[in-house]
């Protein structure tokens, strides 16, 4: 069956104007639709709302920076492109890192922040960014085009979605509106129970997981370097939130640690290393894929051949319930 791939690009909006008219090129050349700030900018924090919407619906979610931090929300004191990367990396989306190479020394004075406080800023988000091994570095515009559609071959590989099929091989609107309204119903029926009974705090114990490195100084790429203390109820929802939108156990594995990742505290010694991330190993994911069965909240199988794990009905209600408490924070 032919699918259709929609794909969130995020990024600062005046200074990346070329570069996204490129990308958004490419991903329609990729059998992809591109779904950005061209449609909604983010000016506030309700329509940043909504935006959070169209990420969750979204198969992939793309991000690109170069010289600016952009637009800073009052309260949160982050950019609207910080905070829509920081939910995508929450709801476990797979995410395509575009990053320029050298803003500060090779683009035009225009293009880069001017103050101090926006250079830091954009540091420390290039430094969150870089965390990951998934990273592609660009220099030019004109490079955009061709790194997005490997970055996108590389992305359906690793992480296939659904996507779109069309409207004869699809369901339609009416009858996706009534499953709508009954999952709805369903879901304040149950959601007292969901409430008292879906809890991870019976693990009380620790995981060690392995720090891995990637240095253009080191002799070996993608080596241990160290292990972090995880507490398991931490592990058992980050791979939860890591099942919204994946189904492979390896997918599920790297969109869990890639959360994991952002949350941990990682030593200073750590920062003479290009890339450091938490990874969790697969039979670490299995073991904890296995509890959140235990708990009614997926169901699946895992082996070498075969590895596809969903959510139950009454693990939709839980995420559902997830993003209620995120919304009202």
């Amino acid at each position: 069956m032919e699918r259709r791939y929609q794909v969130f690009v995020s990024s600062t909006f005046q200074d990346l104007e070329d570069a996204r008219k490129e990308i958004s090129s490419a991903l329609l050349k990729s059998d992809c639709f591109p779904a950005g700030m061209e449609l909604f900018p983010a000016a506030d924090l309700e329509q940043f709302e909504y935006i959070k919407q169209v990420i969750s619906e979204s198969d992939y979610y793309l991000i690109v920076s170069a010289g600016k931090y952009g637009s800073i929300h009052s309260e949160t004191r982050l950019s609207f492109t910080e905070m829509e990367y920081d939910f995508a990396i929450e709801i476990g989306k797979p995410i395509i890192r575009l990053l320029h190479k050298n803003p500060f020394d090779a683009l035009p004075g225009s293009a880069i922040e001017k103050t101090d406080d926006g250079r830091k800023k954009l540091e420390a988000f290039r430094e969150k960014l870089t965390k990951s091994r998934l990273v592609n570095f660009w220099s030019d515009s004109k490079e955009l085009g061709q790194q997005t559609i490997l970055a996108l071959i590389d992305a359906k590989k690793r992480n296939p979605t659904q996507g779109w099929v069309r409207g004869e091989n699809a369901l339609t609107v009416d009858l996706m509106k009534e499953l709508e309204v009954l999952r709805t119903q369903a879901a304040k029926q149950d959601k007292r129970r969901t409430e008292t009974l879906v809890s991870f705090n019976d693990l009380a114990k620790y995981t060690e997981v392995p720090i891995l490195i990637d240095s253009k100084n080191e002799e070996l790429p993608n080596k241990k370097q160290g292990v972090a203390t995880i507490a398991n109820r931490d592990i058992a929802e980050a791979v939860f939130r890591s099942l919204i939108s994946n189904r492979a156990i390896a997918s599920i594995s790297r969109a869990a640690s890639d959360l994991l990742t952002t949350q941990f505290n990682f030593p200073a010694e750590y920062e003479r290393f290009d890339h450091y991330w938490l990874e969790l190993e697969l039979e670490t994911v299995e073991y904890f894929l296995h509890y959140l069965e235990s708990k009614e909240l997926v169901r699946g199988t895992a082996s070498e051949l075969i590895s596809d794990w969903q959510l139950t009905a009454r693990g939709r209600q839980h995420a559902t319930y997830l993003s209620s408490l995120r919304n009202l924070g």
